[in-house]
């Protein structure tokens, strides 16, 4: 019995210090994100400017900017907005844009897909 006793205090230091340092603020409510430009379908050609809206109560850390999958940054400060290459890309080809906006209390939620067809100027 005060074997058990003696580890019991240790463990349950342990177990309080692990709760106190959890990063849960009790916000588990996604943010909402949208992309606003270029509109979905559109052709696009040079220099392009994503736009996305993004919302959360507790207010967002940053819109991240992607497309077909590879992220090309992010913006912290409304209006988020990221100034996109297209020239690079082959001229005919469509491509898949996408916002993901994280929240302060670290929740992520993403747009729709908008595709865009590029044509080289």
């Amino acid at each position: 019995m005060r074997r058990a006793l003696r580890w019991m205090a240790p463990c349950l230091a342990l177990a309080a210090a692990l709760v106190a340092c959890s990063d849960d603020n009790g916000d588990q409510t996604l943010p909402t994100v949208v992309i606003t430009e270029p509109l979905d379908g559109l052709t696009v050609s040079g220099q392009v400017l994503i736009e996305a809206e993004a919302s959360d109560a507790g207010g967002i850390l940053r819109v991240s900017f992607v497309v077909d999958g590879d992220e090309l940054g992010d913006d912290d400060t409304p209006p988020y907005t990221w100034d996109w290459d297209s020239r690079p890309y082959a001229d005919g080809d469509t491509h898949s844009l996408l916002a993901a906006a994280e929240d302060r209390a670290g929740n992520l939620a993403y747009s729709e897909y908008v595709v865009v067809r590029v044509v080289l100027p």
